[in-house]
C-alpha cells in the first residue's frame, strides 16, 4: 500500500481524529475538573477541531470524486478523457475574456 493509497488516507485521518478529539476533550475536562474557566487556547483548540474535521470533508469528498488516493493508472480512457474536459471547462471559466 502506498503513502498515497485511498486506504492510507481513510486510516491516518481517523486515527488523527480520534487522537485531536481525545486530546480536546481531555483539555475541556481537566478545565471543568479543576473548576477553572475555559481560556483563549481552549477556545482556539476547539477551532482547531472544527478546521481539521473541515479538511477531512474536503479530503473524502476529493477521494470520493477519485482525484486524491488514485493512480492514473488505474483509470479507463473514459475517465480520463471525462477528467480532461471538466479540467479544461474549469480552465477556460477561470481565464479573463478581453
Amino acid at each position: 500500500m502506498s503513502d498515497s493509497s485511498k486506504d492510507t488516507i481513510y486510516a491516518l485521518s481517523g486515527t488523527l481524529l480520534g487522537l485531536c478529539t481525545i486530546s480536546v476533550r481531555l483539555r475541556l475536562g481537566a478545565r471543568k475538573r479543576h473548576k477553572s474557566r475555559s481560556m483563549a487556547d481552549d477556545w482556539l483548540a476547539c477551532i482547531a477541531l472544527l478546521s481539521f474535521n473541515g479538511s477531512l470533508v474536503c479530503s473524502f469528498v476529493m477521494i470520493h470524486n477519485k482525484v486524491l488516493g488514485y493512480s492514473s493508472n488505474g483509470f479507463t480512457s473514459e475517465e480520463l478523457a471525462a477528467t480532461a474536459k471538466s479540467d479544461e471547462v474549469a480552465s477556460s471559466e477561470s481565464t479573463p475574456v478581453s
